[in-house]
């Protein structure tokens, strides 16, 4: 267990040491201890050839290694080569889950990045309220994903890195138990034996349906976990310079060119770019499904305490006329509760949108959603009644957040970029021409 205060890289340090201890368990036990005895003799011959603060460079030992990667066979050169994959996989983890305990510690003690942009803005009097107001609602940022060749770690690895990352930040807290500690150990060392059992490498090249699969893996990652907590500390920091930042702006966006970059990708047909969207389209409402349903759980206010607005009631009264099933299920469900009514009917008509867009279906009013802008009108009307009736810490709390989150991200978890061959743009446009 580390002790608060230590050297951030000797924490580094004892964090790879433990699991590359833990690898060579993991080693004997999946291959036995030929296999751990092969890797520390290459370690040691490659430590010898570059030198060490102890020991000077020794230039003949690359040719004894030379010698003894050449007599081994296939498999076990291959199990060599794993391991040491594996070992960088838990290298890297360790030190981006440093880097990240480095960035919140940063937060917790001061000024965080964001806060310290906002702040020499604000000392520099160079921009006016207005000027800064114009500029916030100009803001069109927009990372795009690509499907990146030389990305080989699949969604199988990338969830248990993931689940050892978190689980050294967890180790890291000074007040773990060493009961505790060695839970947390135990399971790091049940995740690298997974790991050593997961084939790395797929067995067939991924399809771009394929990749779009794993990006969709980030976004939901970003959905879930990053975007709310981004725009709620950007919409925090900008009211510091004057600055009103309503929940449907969406000066962050998100683009992707998975399924649709054609320029020299011949297998991203046009069919594929209509799935690699369904598939975009369905884990995008089914991630706003979840938050609504999180949003229900969390919107407890009872009529019988506080008021709520004429126009949320008057919606509630148009909601049970188009989805008078949803109607009479939270008319029990949640009696009384009318953001939680308002919820229930949010929450089908994102159901009802999912099976209509997936069957190609054709949209009714009420029912489903034509687009997000309907969605964000619906919970503009819960965050107006919550902001009118003693709520507003609420409104701009869980409420705006899920806003933000949809004005976003929208029905489509990204804009999807339609690259084309030069060529083929020339043939058209002479096409065109004549």
């Amino acid at each position: 267990m580390e002790a608060r205060g230590i050297d951030r890289d000797v924490s580094l340090r004892i964090d790879i040491r433990l699991l590359g201890d833990l690898l060579g368990e993991t080693l004997v036990r999946q291959e036995g201890p030929d296999l751990l005895a092969l890797v520390e003799t290459v370690r040691d011959f490659t430590k010898q050839i570059r030198g060490t603060e102890d020991l000077p460079a020794n230039p003949a030992a690359a040719a004894d290694l030379t010698a003894l990667l050449a007599a081994l066979d296939i498999e076990t050169t291959m199990s060599l080569v794993r391991a040491f994959t594996v070992f960088f996989y838990l290298a890297n983890v360790a030190e981006q889950s440093h880097r990240l305990d480095e960035d919140t510690q940063r937060g917790a003690s001061g000024a965080g990045e964001l806060e310290r942009v906002v702040t020499a803005i604000a000392d520099s009097d160079r921009l006016t309220v207005p000027e800064l107001q114009r500029t916030l609602e100009n803001l069109d940022m927009r990372p795009v994903f690509t499907a990146h060749p030389t990305e080989a770690a699949r969604r199988s690895i990338l969830s248990k890195t993931t689940a050892i990352a978190d689980l050294l930040s967890e180790r890291s807290d000074p007040r773990l138990s060493a009961a505790d500690d060695a839970r947390i150990v135990r399971r790091i060392a049940e995740l690298i034996d997974l790991i050593w059992q997961t084939n790395e490498l797929r067995d067939a090249r991924p399809t771009p349906v394929d990749e779009a699969r794993s990006a969709i893996y980030y976004f939901d990652e970003i959905f879930s976990e990053v975007a709310g907590d981004l725009f709620d500390e950007f919409s925090h920091q900008v009211t510091r310079l004057g600055v009103s930042y309503p929940p449907t702006l969406a000066p962050v966006s998100f683009g992707t060119w998975v399924g649709g970059d054609r320029d020299g990708n011949p297998n991203v047909t046009p069919d594929v770019t209509f799935e690699v969207l369904e598939l975009q389209h369905d884990r995008a409402l089914r991630e706003l499904t979840a938050a609504v349903e999180t949003l229900s759980a969390v919107l407890s206010s009872s009529e019988f305490i506080t008021r709520v607005s004429n126009e949320l009631r008057q919606s509630l009264t148009t909601d049970a006329v188009a989805l008078p099933a949803t109607a009479r299920v939270f008319r029990k469900l949640s009696a009384g509760e009318p953001y939680r009514q308002k919820c229930g009917f949010i929450h089908q008509r994102l159901r009802n949108t999912r099976d209509r867009i997936a069957a190609d279906g054709i949209h009714e009013p009420g029912v489903d959603y034509q687009d997000v802008g309907e969605l964000i009108a619906d919970l503009q009307l819960i965050y107006d009644s919550l902001a009118a009736h003693h709520g507003e810490l609420v409104a701009d709390g869980v409420v705006a957040r899920l806003m933000r989150r949809a004005s976003a991200c929208g029905f489509r978890l990204a804009t999807m970029d339609i690259r084309e061959h030069a060529d083929r743009h020339r043939s058209l446009i002479t096409h065109l021409l004549g």
